[in-house]
């Protein structure tokens, strides 16, 4: 994609001319580089404009097929689709009963077109900074709209003439549903996985596991599956008295075919594309190194498909098989298996660092030794056991069984080990999301690292230099004169997050949180999206936040303090302050009794708070009695930093809010409106009294409650307050450095 970014484009060109000049002295051979890098440039830029969308935001009757498996999950359906003019979408369905449910598991499949009544709508946006941007990672797919049907009538379908690639996903739905019928539930999931590439059904819990001990790779088809399936189905070949050409030109042919039937995702295509690279250089004239086989398959695919190189599986699995072909000189320097695995894991973990600081924030500090053991073991024990479990299916039906047995046994094995050694402290690093000039020097440092151990350097001179890097990258944080109010785009609630200059304090205003209704348990979601673990702790990471001094939940309702839960045990939190018996109800009774069983102190703030730190001063005022009454009993936290003056009301209401007057004098420039904009907050005797300038409505899109009320709104634009809504802007930041600051918002 260097044709969007046209600086970096040219700044690579002319990293690649240098290298070309250190390794080619012939002249004449300087018309090369720029012939290709002019060709790559538009390639991708004819690749940007053809992705395009021929619909606009409406409803609309689709003729619609199956272009993936479909996945139901509870009540959710969703598949990718080919519609009118060829055009994929996303389609996006809830079923209403368990009936409809049974049916579409069985008869919905991609041999028919259906045609459907719907809405198309857009993706979602990040709305919070740094977070992930599920349209753009559509967008990369080549998918501009979600379709959501009023209904799948099956049998409004039509038989079509299936293609090739039809057949396949046939074949690939079918085996997904055998699997799903035939084997235990723990080796079911693990099945899909390592032999289709489908993830779907994968307990959340364990593979938060693997990502966060390092090792979520091995769940994903890789060279090492395909070599196993290449060397066995080679050497049945051969058993059967096939040629070595003959063996390998079926294979060939087999190879692609099990690509599609394993997903066609990037890290399964490379794979094996770049085994079928290796047998075909059997047939040419001449050796080709493994940096040659990985070269060409890399620029295959981005010549396909230039989007491609924005999947984070395509950029991880060749950022590894980069790193391996490139340290062939430093793996000849281990004389034992042990010693040889131990220098590959070490190899692969540092090249993927800046990738998993990025895309998620942290890095796994027991990954090159947990990769050290698991990777053998997935190597010559799981992954033999599930081709042999799944084969002995269709010939030993008797005997399949009892190996599935064992894989179950060999599977709870992994996963109680990675489920002890995720709970381990301190076994993931949260760094944060680097920034671009951070990531250049990181993966400048690491290939001026790798140069050294090839070169003979000693891996404790390197290991030490390493640490040292790592720890001022993330040090340097706390030597920023910067800090910040970031109000998080956490939907329909509050959550405010205050960061200090020099991390001299963190502290967080609420934490957002969403009703849960009550469901039949077929309609229940494996996958269910939660606001704590989707938005909130991500948006903590994601600014390299392990900590929070003050935890300040200013009442009992679900949207201020529902994901709390969440927090423990992934945040360290030095206290909690919550308001006068507001643990009379039973969330914030549940909240308080946790945090006193994992040690974390809980204050009621009974009386009004002072406190300084650096130039910036709070304090934190409760309500004027005791008898907890909601909303009204909302702490309210008074702020001078940046240069403004703050109010954070939480959700005081009228009377509250004359209360407050009542016993302070308060002037503010920046009032964070009370109850998310509600008609019973913000009156007029309060605006006038602290005669804000700028107002904060922390409100979620589209809400039910049709907050902001339109004559707060009013009230505010008569008294000419500029208006920040993360309904419309999500996520709003105000940076500041002693007296002076800018706000910002993730939509202009």
């Amino acid at each position: 994609m260097l044709s969007i970014e046209l600086k970096w484009a040219g700044g690579l060109a002319v990293i690649c001319l240098i290298v070309f000049l250190r390794k080619n002295r012939r002249p004449f051979l300087l018309i090369i580089p720029p012939l290709i890098f002019t060709s790559f440039y538009f390639v991708g830029l004819n690749a940007k404009n053809g992705n395009r969308t021929i619909y606009q935001e409406s409803e609309q009757t689709l003729t619609i097929h199956l272009s993936s498996p479909p996945v139901i999950d509870g009540n959710r359906l969703t598949a990718i689709i080919t519609a009118n003019g060829g055009e994929k979408l996303l389609l996006r369905y809830t079923i209403p009963s368990l009936k409809e449910k049974q049916e579409l598991l069985r008869h919905f499949l991609p041999s028919h077109n259906y045609v459907m009544v719907g809405q198309l709508v857009l993706p979602s946006e990040n709305r919070n900074f740094n977070t992930f941007n599920y349209r753009d990672y559509l967008n990369a797919r080549h998918i501009h709209w979600i379709f959501q049907p009023e209904m799948i009538d099956l049998h409004h379908s039509s038989k079509r003439s299936i293609s090739f690639s039809g057949i396949l996903l046939t074949w690939r739905i079918r085996l997904l549903k055998h699997i799903d019928h035939d084997f235990k539930e723990n080796t079911a999931y693990y099945l899909k996985a390592l032999l289709l590439g489908d993830k779907n059904d994968f307990p959340e819990e364990v593979y938060d596991a693997f990502r966060t001990l390092g090792i979520v790779h091995l769940l994903a088809i890789s060279g090492l599956h395909a070599g196993v399936i290449a060397t066995g189905c080679f050497a049945i070949f051969m058993r059967l008295g096939m040629t070595k050409e003959r063996a390998i030109l079926l294979l060939s042919l087999f190879l692609p075919i099990y690509a599609f039937l394993a997903g066609g995702n990037p890290p399964v295509m490379r794979a094996v594309f770049m085994i079928f690279l290796i047998m075909a250089s059997r047939f040419l004239p001449g050796k080709y190194a493994m940096v040659d086989t990985v070269s060409l398959s890399a620029v295959f695919f981005i010549l396909n498909d230039p989007y491609i190189i924005l999947n984070t599986g395509f950029q991880l699995s060749y950022a590894v098989c980069f790193s391996l072909a490139f340290s062939q000189k430093i793996f000849s320097r281990s004389n034992h298996l042990i010693s040889k695995l131990l220098h590959i894991s070490f190899v692969c973990q540092i090249v993927t660092f800046p990738f998993l600081m990025y895309q998620f924030y942290q890095v796994s500090l027991l990954g090159f030794i947990v990769n050290a053991v698991y990777v053998p073991y997935f190597s010559f024990l799981v992954l033999p056991v599930c081709f042999l479990d799944f084969f002995l299916s269709y010939l030993s039906p008797r005997l399949q069984p009892s190996i599935d047995q064992s894989l179950s046994w060999i599977l709870t094995i992994v996963e109680h080990t990675a489920l002890f050694l995720e709970k381990i402290p301190h076994a993931a690093l949260v760094t944060g999301r680097p920034g671009r000039y951070a990531l250049i020097l990181m993966f400048v440092l690491m290939v001026l690292g790798f140069k050294f151990l090839e070169s003979g350097g000693s891996y404790k001179k390197y290991l030490v230099s390493a640490v040292f890097v790592m720890a001022a990258a993330i040090g340097v944080k706390g030597l920023s004169p910067h800090g910040s109010v970031t109000f998080i785009d956490i939907g329909q609630g509050d959550s405010i997050l205050i960061q200090l200059p020099f991390q001299q304090g963190t502290y967080l205003i609420d934490t957002g949180g969403e009703m849960e209704f009550p469901v039949e348990e077929w309609e229940r979601r494996s996958k269910h999206f939660s606001i704590g673990k989707d938005i909130l702790l991500p948006t903590l990471k994601s600014k390299g936040i392990t900590r929070i001094n003050k935890l300040i939940l200013t009442h009992s309702d679900m949207d201020h303090i529902g994901t709390v839960f969440d927090m423990m045990g992934e945040i360290i939190i030095d206290e909690i302050i919550i308001s006068p018996n507001s643990d009379t109800k039973p969330l914030m009774r549940d909240i308080v009794h946790k945090a006193i069983q994992i040690g974390i102190p809980v204050v009621e703030a009974e009386t009004a708070k002072k406190w300084q730190v650096g130039d910036c001063s709070f304090m934190l005022i409760p309500p004027p009695d005791k008898v907890y009454e909601g909303n009204n009993d909302s702490l309210v936290l008074l702020a001078d930093m940046g240069g403004l003056k703050w109010i954070f009301t939480g959700d005081l209401e009228e009377r509250g809010e004359k209360e407050l007057l009542a016993r302070y004098r308060i002037d503010a420039d920046v009032l964070k409106v009370g109850h998310h904009g509600s008609e019973t907050s913000t009156s007029d005797d309060f605006l006038d009294g602290i005669s804000p300038k700028i107002a904060v409505i922390s409100v979620g899109k589209n809400n039910r409650y049709g907050h902001p009320d339109p004559s707060i709104i009013q009230k505010l634009e008569e008294r000419h307050i500029k208006i920040y809504r993360t309904d419309q802007m999500g996520a709003i930041e105000y940076v500041f450095k002693k007296n002076k600051g800018t706000f910002a918002t993730v939509f202009p």
